[in-house]
């Protein structure tokens, strides 16, 4: 995946990351002794929630070619850059967007932690937005260091 002025990577800080692979690891290990040696049912409750655990792993939103595409855990979300009627943070510290007709939504995906590599909470928005307005969205007004509540109908997860 190249990274250029016109690439945005937003996902889980790499600590938060790593705890779900070792918590995901650890998960399905114990249930597949417990399925395979003991034949004990318990065992595929502890493979469901691994394998649940791991798909934290996949979470990301990625910024290029004019779209916002954004991944959870089980489904995917991809916006033209171009239909964006607000990018902002909300008082929780969670990054939303508006697109133009379709319902708001989190990109819970975003690094919360001010280290790291990737944009944070604080500087994931901003470049957001400047990427948006390069594409010729109209934007709403917001300031790097305001928080806007989110509007009424923004769902947790990706649904329509």
């Amino acid at each position: 995946m190249p990274h250029d002025a016109n690439t945005l990577i937003g996902r889980p800080h790499w600590s938060e990351r790593w705890a779900f692979l070792a918590g995901g690891a650890l998960l399905l290990l114990v249930g597949l002794g417990s399925v395979a040696w003991k034949q004990n049912p318990w065992g595929l409750a502890f493979l469901a929630v691994g394998a649940v655990t791991l798909l934290e792993l996949r979470r990301c939103v990625v910024v290029r070619e004019g779209e916002l595409r954004a991944q959870g855990r089980f489904a995917s979300r991809t916006v033209p850059l171009s239909s964006l009627q607000q990018v902002a943070v909300s008082p929780l510290a969670e990054v939303w967007v508006q697109p133009g007709s379709e319902r708001p939504f989190y990109l819970h995906m975003v690094n919360r932690l001010a280290t790291g590599s990737g944009a944070g909470v604080w500087e994931f928005p901003i470049r957001l937005r400047e990427l948006a307005a390069a594409d010729g969205a109209q934007l709403d007004a917001w300031g790097p260091d305001e928080t806007i509540a989110p509007p009424e109908d923004i769902r947790p997860v990706f649904s329509r």
